[in-house]
């Protein structure tokens, strides 16, 4: 069974290995790891693309994470980097009261 890492560098692996047609490529791609989703969406302006990548968390409309790459290999490897540092945060303690009204007296 292939693990996600796997994928991942067989993505990349391929896209490169096809002579890299980045100019070519002008449709968004959507990566999707666990709750969050990276998606590539490209910009061009007849002279050159720009590769934007947007990372939400599925079902939000905030941004968590933005950026934007010259090529198709370096925006890939940027969506999934990014979906990576995410997965790999901790939750976040819960927050504490500014001021505990329960032991008040």
């Amino acid at each position: 069974m292939q693990t996600t890492e796997d994928y991942e560098r067989a993505t990349v692996e391929r896209h490169e290995g096809a002579a890299c047609g980045c100019a070519t490529t002008a449709s968004r791609t959507r990566l999707r790891r666990g709750k969050y989703v990276a998606e590539i969406v490209p910009e061009s302006d007849g002279n050159r693309t720009i590769y934007h990548v947007v990372v939400q968390q599925v079902g939000s409309s905030r941004i968590l994470g933005l950026s934007q790459e010259l090529t198709f290999c370096a925006a890939l490897e940027e969506g999934h980097e990014c979906l990576r540092r995410l997965l790999r945060r901790k939750p976040k303690e819960p927050g504490r009261p500014l001021y505990d009204y329960s032991r008040a007296r």
